[in-house]
């Protein structure tokens, strides 16, 4: 049954209730995915396509980065396709507000019955018909998990370590405050289940080009502080993309840079946008108790208490100002 726009509906057994038709089913995660987004896509995908469902995944291929090694990927509909295709149901993973959503598909989100399924603290809007927001959750894989569970879908070694890149890079290999009991009891499911974590480990941060250590060594030589070594940043500009041949999806892990740095409370990556001088974007990482989403959010960003983002619509210097600026508004600096 078509679930309507304003039934707005919460919770696991909601969304398990509105997985009745045989589809097809839009998955999506926010664009520019990371690899929760990526992972639970395309774990979903697999899911509901194993259990006689129809579904598909749509995402800006260009910017898989790291975790496009994942099967299924190939498979992948591009979001301008994606748009123009009827669907029973919307299935949008990670993702705070329509405004994340791949560009083509916002002008079609008001009238998609949409359900979501997000583990971010800042999704205020419910956009969905449907929405199951956990803050509590190590990632939005592990709330794939838990649906897989209760509709008894069985996982196969592909779809374990799809679920696995969720997991190692939003628990950033079980080292982040998010690595709960709950979250390591996921991670040895899908070990009985067949993911190789040694793999798939090894792909994600072990198997990079000589054009993605050229950037890094940008992103290190790029590196300064504020505020008496409290806080470190790093700063990469489309020119280092661009003459690196890499984009944004090679740099995930580069905030680990400015957050190494033992003195440092906040650790911040600016990046220019790829498509405007206009832009700039924004990692935020934190060490308790400050909270990431503060800063976030007077930027109209959003995440969690200790990794956060946004993007701020002025050109990199002016960024730099403003959020120096911030930093000693909000977090006391």
């Amino acid at each position: 049954m078509p679930i309507h726009p304003t039934a707005r509906r919460g919770g696991l057994n909601a969304v398990a209730e509105a997985i009745g038709s045989p589809g097809p089913y839009l998955v999506t995660g926010h664009l520019r995915p990371d690899g929760d987004a990526l992972g639970s896509a395309v774990a979903i995908t697999r899911l509901l396509n194993n259990s006689g469902h129809r579904a598909f995944f749509t995402a800006e291929k260009t910017q898989f980065g790291r975790p496009g090694f994942l099967q299924g990927c190939e498979k992948i509909v591009p979001p301008a396709e994606a748009a123009k295709k009827h669907c029973a149901a919307w299935i949008v993973l990670d993702c705070g507000g329509v405004d994340r959503l791949p560009e083509p598909l916002r002008p079609h989100a008001a009238t998609a019955n949409i359900i979501n399924l997000d583990h971010h603290a800042t999704n205020n809007g419910r956009f969905g018909s449907v929405n199951w927001v956990d803050p509590k959750a190590s990632c939005t894989g592990e709330m794939v998990w838990r649906l897989a569970r209760k509709m008894k879908w069985p996982l196969d070694p592909q779809t374990a370590e799809a679920l696995w890149v969720s997991l190692v890079t939003d628990t950033g290999r079980f080292a982040h405050e998010n690595t709960t009991p709950a979250a390591l009891r996921f991670g040895a499911d899908l070990l009985r289940h067949g993911a190789r974590a040694a793999f798939v480990n090894d792909q994600l941060y072990n198997n990079l080009g000589a054009n993605v250590l050229a950037l890094k060594q940008c992103a290190f030589n790029s590196l300064e502080t504020w505020f008496d070594d409290t806080v470190a940043l790093i700063t990469l500009t489309r020119d280092d993309f661009r003459e690196t041949g890499t984009t944004k999806s090679d740099a995930e892990d580069f905030i680990d840079i400015p957050r190494s740095l033992d003195t440092a409370c906040v650790a911040l990556f600016f990046y220019q946008d790829e498509n405007s001088e206009n832009a700039t974007r924004l990692s935020i990482r934190t060490r308790a108790p400050l909270d990431a989403t503060l800063l976030a959010t007077r930027f109209n960003g959003g995440g969690h208490p200790r990794a956060a983002g946004c993007t701020l619509e002025m050109p990199l210097p002016d960024a730099k100002r403003a959020v120096q600026k911030a930093l000693a508004d909000c977090l006391d600096f």
